[in-house]
C-alpha cells in the first residue's frame, strides 16, 4: 500500500580554510535512504589562493555539488544543478559524506552541506 513520507534535511559538519587540501568527513548518510537534494553553503568566504569545495559520498568526492558550481569566494548556497545536476541517489548501506577543501593556502572560510533525505528503511 501507498504510504506518504516525509522528507527530511541533514546538515553537515562545517569545514574551513583550516582544512586546505583535505577531504573531511562531515557527516553520514544512513542505510536505505535517498538523498533528493543537496547544497554547499559557504557561511564564510574563503580568501587567498584559488579555493575550491566538492561535496560527495566516499566513493564520489563530488557526488552531489561539483567545485565548478560553487563560488567560493562568496557567501550563499549552491545546488550545483550548473555543470553536475544531482539527480538523487539511492542508499542501501551507510555512507560518509564528504567535503573536500582545496586551492592552496587559505586564509579564511567555511562551509557546510545540507541534504534532502527520504528514510525508506521501513520500505525496502
Amino acid at each position: 500500500m501507498a504510504e506518504n513520507l516525509n522528507p527530511y534535511w541533514l546538515v553537515t559538519d562545517a569545514v574551513t580554510y583550516a582544512d586546505d587540501d583535505t577531504t573531511v568527513v562531515v557527516g553520514v548518510i544512513p542505510a536505505k535512504t535517498l538523498v533528493m537534494r543537496s547544497c554547499i553553503v559557504v557561511s564564510t568566504g574563503f580568501t587567498n589562493d584559488s579555493p575550491l569545495l566538492d561535496l560527495g559520498d566516499e566513493d564520489d568526492e563530488d557526488e552531489f555539488v561539483d567545485n565548478a558550481d560553487v563560488t567560493e569566494i562568496t557567501i550563499g548556497a549552491y545546488w550545483g544543478a550548473a555543470t553536475d545536476a544531482f539527480e538523487g541517489a539511492w542508499y542501501p548501506a551507510q555512507k560518509n559524506i564528504t567535503l573536500k577543501v582545496a586551492g592552496g593556502t587559505l586564509a579564511a572560510g567555511s562551509a557546510f552541506g545540507v541534504l534532502q533525505c527520504l528514510d525508506l528503511s521501513n520500505k525496502v
